[in-house]
């Protein structure tokens, strides 16, 4: 949110000469939880393996900040919101309307600025993530939609009678949301909180649990029942995870294991106190690198049984 805001001050500065410190003084108010969390945020600093890894699956590539554009806005919303922000630009700078007390009807120039600044939000995403952390989703721009009803608003009050425009404006948004209702309607389906599928759970057994994947092992640890979490654990080794395509949940785990319920424990401290036990895997193998690793450290792996691509193995030292 506080880059276009600080794009539109700046240019809000420029045509006024003059610095509004209070709207500057309030943006700068937005840091304070940065100063706040400042160990966590070095805590963090691990994030910068996403760059330097050759198979990370979210790094800030030029598909992904295009794919980002596509499901904000569809190739061609973005095509006109490029066709509308550059008339307006060009509107403004031929009429001059770029002083504060502009009419409503001709927007000063800084507030076209707010629309544009939303417009580069997942390029300005793209470019600090780019010579950062090396880590980038779709979600950390979502706030560009806002470009969308700033920029087109901005373009039917100054081309269109208002009477037209509102009407326009209603028929798209209520014609959109019940095709999009329609489209996505679904049944909804009944919440569960049962995180293991209880047709795989070994039957009663002193061995442990061992999940192999990081997600499905915190939801076990939150939702099961006491007796099953007490013989659940999860297996980490960083340095290995650091790895995988996805290496994020484990880590979180890890770095959290002192405040999260649940048995997190080291891989080889582990191994060294338990010559059988049973293994949980989802086929995730984006992160789950268990089953294949004890498979290659010589470990015999039994499939005991399997449900779809969750399965149960029985795993003993040769």
């Amino acid at each position: 949110m506080v880059f276009p805001l600080a794009i539109a001050e700046l240019a809000r500065t420029w045509f006024r000469k003059r610095i509004d410190f209070p709207v500057w003084l309030a943006m700068a108010a937005g840091g304070i939880p940065v100063l706040i969390m400042s160990s966590q945020l070095k805590a963090s600093s691990w994030m910068s393996n996403a760059r330097t890894s050759p198979v990370f699956w979210a790094k800030p590539t030029l598909n992904n900040l295009i794919s980002t554009y596509s499901q904000h806005f569809g190739y061609a919303s973005m095509l006109l919101l490029i066709v509308i922000a550059v008339i307006l630009m060009a509107r403004l700078f031929e009429s001059g309307q770029i002083v504060e007390d502009s009419p409503r009807i001709h927007p000063p120039l800084y507030e076209i600025w707010v629309g544009i600044g939303f417009l580069a939000v997942p390029l300005a995403v793209f470019v600090m993530t780019r010579f950062t952390t090396g880590y980038y989703l779709m979600r950390y721009s979502l706030t560009a939609i806002i470009a969308f009803p700033v920029l087109v608003a901005w373009f039917l009050s100054i081309f269109l009678p208002r009477r037209f425009a509102t009407a326009l404006v209603l028929v798209y948004a209520l014609g959109a949301l019940g095709v999009n209702a329609l489209r996505t309607f679904k049944p909804p389906k009944a919440f569960t909180r049962v995180a293991l599928d209880s047709s795989l759970l070994p039957p009663s057994s002193e061995l442990p649990v061992v999940i192999s994947n990081a997600v499905l092992y915190l939801k076990n640890a939150h939702y099961s029942p006491p007796e099953l979490v007490s013989h659940t654990v999860f297996l980490s080794d960083i340095p290995y995870a650091f790895k995988q395509p996805d290496f994020m949940p484990e880590f979180s785990l890890a770095s959290a294991r002192k405040i999260l319920p649940g048995h997190v424990e080291d891989y080889f401290d582990f191994l060294r106190t338990h010559d059988r036990f049973w293994v949980y895997y989802t086929s995730g193998r984006e992160m789950e690198w268990l089953p294949d690793r004890l498979s290659n450290e010589g470990y015999k792996l039994e499939l005991s049984k399997q449900h779809g691509d969750a399965m149960l193995f029985l795993v003993s030292r040769q």
